[in-house]
């Protein structure tokens, strides 16, 4: 009111336009505008759940009250768990992230596998469950029975045949993570030692097909006599319990009397059979010639050798620088004594002795003797001439004396 007592002019309202509200990351935001009245309202992008209040509204001063409001990170917690089983997920569990669920071995599993984080922060789908493997009851074989009532994963079973009867194959099986038997299913066969020869001079008085328990008897031909066992018996190991005997008309006794120079055998056993052998071996110091074998013979008698022991020979002794060999048999242990001539003696043994290697010990050699030296520069000549002292020379040429063959020395001395 004026003061003259008289109304003024009406207040005039005008339209208060705010600045634009503020973004928020993450989100996006849309501005309602009224007469009067502005109104902001936030959202989040996908995977985003948006914390303080949706609405904002513009106040009159031209400032937006917008506090404490902002877009978080949806995230899921850890999914369920499964028995006999377990989940794989990814570091970050945030929306549409999906778990993988497995099972332990012996174990298959029954359902979805998979779950996926939802927007609202939860697991969607239901998880499976996991129920043992197991294998069907395994197939008996024929002659054979299975031993073991687990038929779970890893679970074995074990087979075996009838008394009589062998196994071919793995005699284990195992049941497998497919829910399957490993392997094939063995089998059982007669247990067979296989047929025996027929012994020489003898015969099978009843032939059997030589399985499991069968038994043969053998027989020997009019004056043969049996060395062995009349019978043998296949066992369960798949062998005859008894080698095949032998027949045999006449024994050989152990020999006493051996042939000349050759090693006495010792024997063990109480009789041979015809056609054994005995080898024999020469003394020491003899070598064997032709065949030193004996057999035994249908007449109950060892047979001779054709063949024998020598006395190893080692020739006569080569001879140098006039050496004599006293002695005349050159055999083994035979002894010959080495002789030298005047003005020599000998060079190694005197006596030479045969050995069993059918070689000398030694060598039959003289070396010469001066009993006064060569004057004049003079020298001896090789060990096989003989030195003179000059008194027996029959000429000297100046003082030093001459050298004479050991055919000279015998002129001298008038051997020839």
């Amino acid at each position: 009111m004026e003061s003259d007592g008289k109304w003024g002019n009406p207040p005039i309202c005008e339209v208060v336009n705010c600045d634009p509200p503020p973004e928020i990351e993450y989100g996006s935001v849309v501005v309602n505008n009224k007469p009067g009245l502005s109104e902001a309202i936030y959202s989040c992008r996908k995977g985003y759940k948006l914390i303080g209040s949706q609405k904002h509204i513009c106040l009159g001063n031209d400032v937006w009250n917008v506090t404490s409001t902002y877009c978080e990170l949806i995230l899921c917690g850890e999914p369920p768990s499964i028995a006999f089983g377990k989940i794989t997920v990814p570091s970050n569990l945030t929306v549409g992230s999906r778990g993988y669920y497995q099972c332990f071995p012996g174990f298959r599993i029954v359902g979805s596998t998979t779950v996926e984080c939802s927007w609202q922060g939860i697991w969607e789908g239901k998880p499976p469950h996991c129920v043992p493997i197991t294998c069907p009851a395994p197939e008996v074989p024929e002659h054979g029975s299975v031993d073991g009532e687990d038929y779970s994963f890893q679970s074995a079973v074990l087979y075996n045949c009838d008394k009589g009867y062998q196994i071919f194959g793995r005699d284990e099986r195992f049941c497998l993570e497919d829910g399957s038997w490993s392997g094939e299913v063995p089998l059982c066969r007669k247990i067979s030692c296989g047929q025996l020869d027929v012994p020489e001079n003898g015969y099978v008085v009843q032939d059997v097909p030589g399985h499991y328990g069968d038994r043969v008897t053998f027989g020997c031909h009019k004056g043969y006599e049996m060395i062995g066992s009349e019978t043998t018996r296949c066992l369960e190991t798949g062998k005859w319990d008894k080698p095949v005997p032998k027949c045999t008309g006449v024994t050989c006794a152990p020999l006493k009397k051996f042939p000349q120079h050759v090693v006495p055998l010792v024997f063990k056993e109480e009789k041979f059979a015809i056609g054994d052998k005995l080898f024999y071996t020469c003394e020491p110091g003899f070598k064997a010639f032709g065949d030193l074998t004996s057999h035994c013979q249908p007449n109950s008698s060892w047979s001779v050798p054709t063949g024998g022991c020598k006395k190893m020979a080692c020739g006569r002794p080569r001879t140098n620088t006039g050496a004599i060999l006293l002695g005349m048999s050159y055999q083994y242990r035979d002894n010959l004594v080495v002789v030298c001539p005047p003005g020599s003696k000998v060079k190694g043994k005197k006596i030479l002795s045969c050995t069993d290697s059918g070689e000398w010990d030694g060598r039959a050699e003289c070396e010469g003797m001066c009993t006064r030296p060569c004057m004049n520069g003079g020298k001896m000549h090789p060990t096989r001439i003989v030195q003179l002292p000059c008194w027996l020379c029959w000429r000297c040429l100046s003082t030093c004396c001459l050298h004479f063959t050991m055919l000279e020395w015998w002129y001298l001395l008038g051997t020839i």
